[in-house]
Formats: C-alpha cells, sequence, structure tokens
C-alpha cells in the first residue's frame, strides 16, 4: 500500500469513481516527486484506495507548513479536471478539519491555484 500521502491524494482523486487523464498526469508526477517509482505509481492508480485516516495522518505532520502543503496537493488534485463533485468537496473539508486549516488558510491556497 502507499504511503498515506499518497493514499490521500488517490482517495480524492477516487472521489468521483474514475481518475480523470488530466489527474492522472498530475498524480504521476506527484508521485514521482514522492518517491514512487513509475511502476509503482502506475500500479496504485489501477485500484481505488483504502479510506485515509486523516487525523492520524495530520500526526506525522507536526509542522504547519507540511499540513498546509498536503491541504494543496489535495486541493490541486481536486481542481484538476475542473470540475469538484461534492465527494471531493467533503474530502477537503474533512482535510481542512484533521489538518488544523484555517478557513482564511484555506481560502489562500485555493487562491494560489486559480
Amino acid at each position: 500500500m502507499p504511503n498515506p500521502t499518497v493514499n490521500a491524494l488517490l482517495q480524492i482523486a477516487w472521489a468521483d469513481g474514475q481518475i480523470e487523464p488530466s489527474e492522472k498526469q498530475l498524480l504521476l508526477t506527484m508521485m514521482g516527486r514522492l518517491g514512487l517509482s513509475p511502476s509503482e505509481a502506475q500500479a496504485a492508480l489501477e485500484q481505488p484506495p483504502h479510506e485515509v485516516d486523516l487525523k492520524a495522518l495530520a500526526l506525522t505532520l507536526p509542522a504547519k507548513e507540511d499540513r498546509l502543503n498536503l491541504m494543496k496537493l489535495l486541493m490541486e488534485v481536486s481542481f484538476a479536471d475542473d470540475i469538484l463533485t461534492v465527494d471531493e468537496y467533503l474530502i477537503l473539508e474533512r482535510a481542512e478539519q484533521a489538518l488544523g486549516i484555517t478557513e482564511e488558510e484555506a481560502e489562500q491556497l485555493r487562491q494560489q491555484l486559480t
């Protein structure tokens, strides 16, 4: 199973039941930056991820900057196909709460991506 950060990215990408080509390309790039080989990244994309415990993941990221970076990655994946589904929105909302991201911080991240 991929690391929890990769799994969180996959979870939001799969939220609408499929991974669009734009999401796939972005995920392959992100997973490469997170240390997965191309074959590992491709294998990770082929099956829906396990549910991610966002609060447990937050505990592995004690620095606020790291939690903000993860939130930005999650937003980037959710916006990759230019459609934010209800399921993606709900995952982002849960991630904000679990990662201790304020509404103002989340809005700043959104503005950086648009």
